[in-house]
């Protein structure tokens, strides 16, 4: 009995596999689309999502950058409104020297305005009066030579120009005046109206930047400015 029933169970579980097997293939066949459908789907969503989380990141990107420029530009024309009025003291400063030499027939002594306190502050690095020779006449850079200062930009500006405006020459990086300095000056001019002669007031660059610190410009900024001529009169980088 035991040898003949072993077989028939054999051959029962032998047909139970080729059952199942024949159904896994008839569901695989019968259901191929739907078992493509999710991985397919499973791919849509994460490119949605990806390109969702990309839209999103240049979105915030652009945002900074209009930011940081509107920062700057702001900070640009505050600049400017703080640079107007230092250059707008200079040449008050200038027109005064102007008025009161030629008033006294180039007899005012610059020393006398200087004790009087009109030019304190660190600001003002040279004040002077220099005749069409060159030679300094009154202020503060006597020690200067009048080869030195005759050739200048200040000085063969308003020598060979008429223009009574005030004139911002390029910094002459210490090669004079022991220091780099931005030059304010104005012409003189004797009653007939031939030259006669420079006002300068030399200002230290730093002075332009001293509204601004470091953490104002960020760690990468830059604050200048430049003449209508294209030269850099001064520049300031930030924290980096």
């Amino acid at each position: 009995m035991e040898s003949t029933a072993d077989p028939a169970r054999a051959g029962g579980r032998a047909a139970n596999i080729l059952t199942i097997q024949a159904g896994k293939r008839a569901f695989l066949k019968q259901n191929v689309a739907l078992l493509a459908f999710w991985p397919i789907l499973c791919f849509i969503v994460g490119a949605l999502l990806w390109l969702t989380i990309q839209s999103q990141l240049q979105t915030d990107r652009n945002a900074l950058c209009k930011d940081a420029l509107n920062d700057a530009a702001a900070l640009s024309r505050a600049y400017a409104r703080d640079l107007t009025r230092s250059i707008e003291q200079v040449d008050q400063a200038s027109l005064l020297i102007q008025y009161r030499w030629q008033q006294s027939h180039r007899a005012m002594p610059l020393e006398q305005l200087l004790q009087d306190g009109l030019f304190t502050g660190s600001r003002f690095a040279v004040v002077t009066i220099i005749d069409r020779n060159g030679v300094p006449l009154s202020g503060t850079s006597a020690s200067a030579s009048p080869a030195a200062l005759t050739g200048l930009d200040h000085f063969q500006f308003h020598r060979n120009e008429t223009s009574h405006r005030l004139h911002i020459g390029e910094p002459p990086a210490g090669r004079v005046f022991g220091k780099a300095v931005v030059q304010f000056s104005r012409r003189l001019e004797m009653p007939d109206g031939s030259f006669d002669g420079v006002v300068l007031i030399a200002v230290q660059p730093e002075y332009f930047a001293s509204f601004y610190d470091a953490a104002s410009l960020g760690r990468t900024g830059l604050l200048a400015f430049a003449g209508s001529d294209g030269e850099l009169r001064m520049a300031r980088i930030g924290a980096g």
